[in-house]
């Protein structure tokens, strides 16, 4: 049985760090996306980069989705462990 907590806490110990870094990487482009949207206040509309904001964002929705289930896999892994 200690075998197994071992094997559980070694995966989870693998997602840690990606639910990390998925993390810095949504906030990166939600920085991205609330820049240009700061912009807009002093940037004429010809010259807003929108399309770029909204790839941004696509990436953050899709990275989200990666972020939870990633936390779901966590959540189940440490549920295991009880």
């Amino acid at each position: 049985m200690n075998t197994q907590r071992a094997i559980i806490k070694g995966h989870i110990a693998d997602l840690k760090p990606k639910k990390i870094e998925l993390a810095g990487r949504i906030a990166a482009n939600l920085r991205a996306v609330k820049n240009t949207l700061a912009a807009s206040t002093v940037t004429s509309i010809e010259q807003l980069d929108i399309e770029g904001a909204a790839v941004h964002l696509s990436e953050a929705a899709s990275l989200k989705a990666e972020y939870l289930e990633t936390c779901g896999k966590i959540a189940a892994l440490e549920s295991e462990l009880e």
